[in-house]
């Protein structure tokens, strides 16, 4: 099946957005111009803003209900943080910890964005049959999923 001008957009946009995180580093993608751990953490207590669950969305794949899930949020309350153009602290730090991990499975795999998300998608031995995505609503199975990718980067056998 050839392309779509649509699926070369795609591309070109994720490509973009390795180049600019690579650059910046992951934060700055996700609507902040933080470059300091208290910077950052300024960013987290203030909430960032809600165009970032859509970036996160569109870069991870994720309908609203994955996204709703993996953020630990309601339908309802995704759709507040909408209204309102700003996740609150916890939702902020929920969102960076999603984006960390898929930076570190990016990362794994050279900045191929797509083998990454494929990655993270599919069920791990190491993780007991977990897909590494399903690991991640919690900080605790985030540190178990970039574990993982540590060893994985220094061929320790996972």
């Amino acid at each position: 099946m050839a392309s779509t001008r649509s699926d070369d957009e795609e591309v070109t946009k994720r490509k973009g957005v390795a180049k600019l995180g690579a650059f910046y580093g992951y934060w700055s993608i996700l609507g902040t111009k933080a470059n300091s751990p208290k910077a950052i953490m300024r960013v987290i207590r203030r909430g960032l803003p809600y165009a970032t669950v859509k970036f996160l969305q569109d870069t991870l794949e994720l309908n609203r209900y994955q996204i709703a899930t993996v953020l630990q949020m309601s339908s309802r309350t995704l759709e507040r943080r909408k209204r309102s153009g700003k996740l609150d602290s916890i939702e902020s730090d929920r969102a960076l910890r999603l984006f960390r991990v898929f930076w570190r499975a990016r990362e794994l795999y050279e900045g191929d964005q797509e083998a990454a998300l494929k990655w993270l998608k599919r069920e791990n031995a190491a993780l007991e049959g977990l897909a590494p995505e399903q690991m991640i609503g919690t900080e605790s199975g985030a540190i178990l999923v970039e574990n993982l990718i540590g060893r994985l980067e220094n061929g320790v056998f996972s």
